[in-house]
């Protein structure tokens, strides 16, 4: 067994992903992850790049024929012709990415009748010419690109563009057409490249597209392929579409054996710092030592939580009446506040994504107090802010997405504070010989990073901004071992890829009772805020006030203690994608 498999149970075995021989001149795709991936468990249709969506057929194509690249070195766009698709199957369109980005990306090719009254599929009529190189003012040209949009028929839709070598119309048959109603609306994702800035070629614009609504009940399939523009901006409802999986089908999803491969070959290690005093432990341990439960009609008598959370208030949603705090013991809070590394681990949300094509596992860390903030304000690199951040209760998180067609590790998305970041696999670390992201938890205030350093929050450029210091040290959260799922959100929908299976859908746990606790984690106000920030302020020049008070206004209400944080089912990104800024 390689080193790179070497934590992964006795039913799996190291390999390298299956693909067919490319030809000369092909790029394959590249997952940009450190080792091989495993052989995952036996399922219904996770990593077998094929998705049966009834009247269409799916696969994914991972082998590309450069056709243009748009500008030199970083600069720029390489455009892509899918090839060595399968016989039967036709392409949506090409596929770009920047050329900063060392990774070939993948997109889609499908299968479904074109004969009979109002067939799944169809050709495009012609094709209208709509950018040439040959007019952009750029002699370093090798090759000219044409970009060609399929001319549609009424009650059929495009999923993308054609960019060619050619100056001669492609044939009908080289992309392919999508009845309307197996479609669903996309949006321009990513800038890939536009004419600004050329003195002789007509606005232009090429961008990445996503589906529209991204969710775990949005069935929007986004297929990878470039969009194109006469314009430096692209349309707010975009003439080209995605796939839509109308009948839900969920075959493509990984069964609980798969799932728990995913988290061992996935599951990152999240270091904490050298100096953090509040570390994550579990609820339930949280519980055990003493947290209370306080209801708004009577704040003066809480009463102690059980253990396993049986006691709380379930369901509906954050109506204000209770919320939950530390033991009144003062010598036993400040023992509760410090956490208990011990027992921590990361709590997983299991949601099925891009209509069931991609599989998202949120891991929510739950820690039972959030430290006070220090800020960088000018040359003062260490400003203390007095109790301002700290709160009781924080839940963080950061989130796998993982392809279903291939099992590969797409993105990492890491929170921090009010919003968070996705992460490609070659923008980030691995734990040595693994395919494992290493995440960083930022000092106090538990904010994901992917490196060291201070990652400053707000001002920055006037050398003003939140701390949130990360680095290596003996403090850290193995969660390809310490995790528990704590929802999986396709067991039981239509065409579950464990439904009906009761060797699987049985083993599946039951959530545990915190998880519908929609309440807040910790009390509404907790001190002072605008006493803090008197304190913090009158220690300042008068020069550096304004910036101080403009950076701290823009920090998070959690920050400024003036409501307490609520669990992960509470969040937006429950239900829907993450956020990002």
């Amino acid at each position: 067994m390689s080193k790179c498999a070497s934590f992964v149970r006795s039913w799996t075995r190291p390999r390298v992903s299956v693909l067919p021989a490319p030809v000369k001149g092909t790029k394959v795709h590249n997952p940009g992850l450190p080792c091989p991936l495993p052989e995952w468990a036996p399922g219904t249709g996770f990593a077998s790049r094929h998705l049966n969506l009834g009247e269409l057929e799916i696969v994914q194509v991972v082998e590309f024929e450069e056709v243009w690249v748009s500008g030199v070195g970083e600069k720029g766009a390489a455009y892509y012709k899918p090839v060595n698709v399968p016989e039967g199957y036709f392409s949506f369109g090409s596929y770009a990415q920047l050329n900063n980005s060392p990774t070939i990306g993948w997109t889609y090719a499908v299968k479904g009748s074109l004969k009979g009254e109002n067939p799944p599929l169809t050709h495009p009529t012609d094709y209208n010419l709509i950018w040439s190189s040959i007019d952009w003012d750029n002699a370093m040209q090798d090759v000219f690109a044409y970009f060609w949009a399929p001319v549609v028929p009424d009650g059929y839709k495009s999923c993308g563009f054609l960019v060619a070598s050619s100056s001669k119309k492609p044939a009908a048959e080289d992309m392919v057409l999508v009845r309307e109603d197996l479609t669903d609306r996309c949006e321009v994702y990513e800038l890939l490249w536009d004419t600004s800035g050329s003195k002789r070629a007509a606005a232009f614009s090429t961008w990445t597209t996503k589906a529209f609504m991204i969710g775990t009940k949005r069935m929007g399939i986004s297929l990878n392929t470039v969009y194109c523009c006469s314009g430096l901006r692209a349309e707010l409802y975009l003439p080209i579409c995605c796939l839509k999986n109308v009948n839900q089908v969920m075959s493509a999803m990984p069964s609980y054996e798969q799932l728990i491969q995913i988290m061992q070959n996935y599951g990152p290690r999240i270091y904490f710092h050298p100096n953090e005093e509040f570390l994550p432990t579990t609820p339930n341990w949280y519980f055990s030592q003493g947290a209370l439960l306080y209801h708004k009609d009577s704040p003066d008598t809480p009463v102690r939580v059980e253990k396993d959370g049986a006691n709380l208030p379930l369901g509906g949603s954050n109506d204000g009446l209770n919320w939950l705090s530390l033991p009144k013991d003062d010598n036993m809070a400040e023992t509760v506040k410090r956490g208990h590394l011990p027992s921590a681990k990361g709590f997983v949300h299991v949601k099925p994504m891009f209509g069931g094509s991609f599989t998202d596992l949120a891991i929510w860390i739950f820690y039972a107090f959030n430290g006070p903030s220090t800020a960088k304000v000018g040359l003062v690199k260490n400003l203390a802010l007095g109790k301002i951040g700290q709160h009781v209760g924080d839940w963080e998180h950061c989130t796998l997405r993982v392809d279903n067609f291939s099992g590969e590790l797409r993105r990492l998305y890491l929170a921090a504070h009010s919003g968070g970041k996705w992460w490609r696999p070659d923008e980030i670390e691995f734990v040595s010989g693994t395919n494992r992201p290493i995440a960083y938890s930022a000092r106090n205030t538990h904010a994901m990073y992917p490196f060291e350093g201070d990652n400053l929050q707000g001002g920055e450029k006037v050398g003003v901004g939140l701390r949130n210091d990360t680095a290596k040290s003996e403090f850290m959260l193995e969660t390809d071992v310490n995790f528990e799922f704590m929802s999986v959100d396709y067991q039981g929908t239509k065409g579950n890829a464990v439904e009906g299976d009761s060797s699987q859908t049985d083993i599946l746990p039951a959530s545990p009772p915190w998880v519908d606790f929609m309440r807040e984690w910790g009390p509404t106000v907790e001190y002072d805020s605008k006493s803090e920030l008197d304190k913090v302020l009158k220690h300042l020049p008068a020069l550096l006030r304004n910036s101080v008070m403009s950076f701290l206004k823009k920090l998070p209400n959690e920050l400024g203690g003036e409501e307490g944080p609520t669990g992960p089912k509470e969040k937006k990104s429950w239900l829907e994608d993450e956020k990002v800024g």
